[in-house]
């Protein structure tokens, strides 16, 4: 996280380089950038998902916070933008990569207080457990087939056992 605001802070500076290591300066740039971005998105998911109090409202909280990156991808250059013209009209040309340097700053600051609750009121119970291991057979679909008894239809499954994969012929793309 700390390198994050160091990158915002020294790409104003890119242009200081020799005219021939510029090139490569940018290139290393944005491939720190872009890799740092990859690494984060799914981990601010992964806390996020932590950080919820029941998985009732997981949903909710996905929901906002996808909104909420949207609304930052929507308004970000305009804002960005603003603050650069500001910068131009003030002389200073680097002042929207410093404004996102500080923005990184405090957000890499924050990261050092943060902890993992233990504080999830629920956990999946058996119940719960056992739908998910057999997403395939539907509660209403076996009773029914129960029911039913010898005379069933021949071409339905009661189980996942009586499927038989021996005739799948094999896929070649």
């Amino acid at each position: 996280m700390i390198m994050w605001p160091l990158l915002y802070f020294a790409v104003p500076y890119l242009v200081l380089l020799p005219e021939q290591l510029q090139t490569t300066g940018i290139y290393i740039a944005l491939l720190t950038k872009i890799t740092f971005h990859v690494i984060a998105f799914p981990s601010n998911a992964i806390l996020l998902t932590n950080a919820a109090p029941s998985k009732a409202v997981l949903g909710i909280i996905n929901g906002v916070a996808a909104s909420t990156a949207c609304l930052a991808r929507a308004f970000g250059p305009t804002v960005t933008g603003s603050i650069h013209s500001l910068g131009l009209k003030v002389g200073c040309n680097g002042l929207a990569w410093w404004a996102g340097g500080i923005v990184c700053a405090i957000g890499a600051l924050e990261s050092f207080w943060m902890e993992e609750p233990d504080n999830r009121t629920d956990h999946a119970s058996e119940e719960e457990e056992q739908a998910l291991c057999e997403p395939l057979l539907h509660s209403s679909a076996v009773e029914a087939a129960e029911e039913a008894g010898p005379h069933q239809r021949r071409d339905s499954l009661a189980s996942m056992d009586e499927l038989d994969l021996s005739t799948v012929k094999e896929f070649k793309p």
